[in-house]
């Protein structure tokens, strides 16, 4: 993915690009610095769990007080819901392949 080489990218726009698939954002992960983030227009953003989804694969973008999700502020407490099951089991797939 060719726009991970810009490691300081703070805001990236991706709305309306037909992202259907919420297993795309794990490809944003490496940007450690990305502070805002918009999907909307996107097939993803009509997930039951969209935002809550997002929030927890992309840490980086929930831990600033100023972080942005679709042009709406990432309320505290949606930093304090768990995370969604699918999240939770393919951060657990990642570590073990990281252990071997």
């Amino acid at each position: 993915m060719c726009i991970l080489k810009f490691k300081k990218l703070k805001i990236l726009y991706l709305h309306g690009n037909c992202i259907s698939d919420l297993n795309e954002i794990y490809k944003l992960k490496p940007l450690k610095q990305l502070r805002s983030v918009t999907f909307h227009g996107n097939p993803i953003a009509n997930h039951s769990r969209y935002r809550s989804y997002i929030v927890a694969v992309l840490p980086q973008v929930k831990s600033i007080m100023i972080a942005n999700l679709d042009f709406s502020p990432i309320v505290q407490n949606e930093k304090k819901f768990p995370a969604p099951p699918e999240v939770v089991k393919k951060m657990k797939e990642a570590e073990r392949k990281l252990e071997k």
